[in-house]
């Protein structure tokens, strides 16, 4: 994950941070009802205290809670790298998938008082 050629953009109604990630194995994102390995897809997760009938990224529901931490598997299939958004406002991180095999993670809220947390080279315990 680095932050070099990455974007901040600010504007008076949301806040944008592009991340470029090392591989195209992403997992987690928020509580919803499909598999916890990402597509591509926007990823909006609002804490609403129900379970909510829209649909996100590819079809899956968000149920209750808000979990903004994605997991990033790197290329070595024993190695991970996190980071988690501590953000209580409306979010909808977008995923892409980029023809060399690393994926570029948007995430755009609302509102400008956000906390940002990068987990480093690790295993996924």
């Amino acid at each position: 994950m680095s932050l070099d050629g990455g974007n901040f953009l600010m504007l008076e109604k949301y806040v944008q941070l592009d991340l470029n990630l090392p591989s195209q194995r992403v997992y987690g994102l928020g509580e919803r009802t499909r598999e916890f390995n990402l597509e591509q897809g926007t990823w909006t997760m609002w804490a609403n205290g129900q379970e909510t009938p829209y649909d996100d990224g590819k079809g899956g529901k968000q149920t209750y809670g808000v979990h903004p931490f994605a997991l990033v598997q790197t290329k070595d299939p024993k190695e991970f790298m996190g980071v988690f958004f501590r953000d209580s406002n409306a979010q909808s991180p977008v995923l892409v998938f980029n023809d060399d095999n690393t994926s570029t993670l948007s995430y755009i809220t609302t509102g400008a008082s956000l906390e940002i947390y990068f987990f480093f080279k690790g295993t996924a315990k």
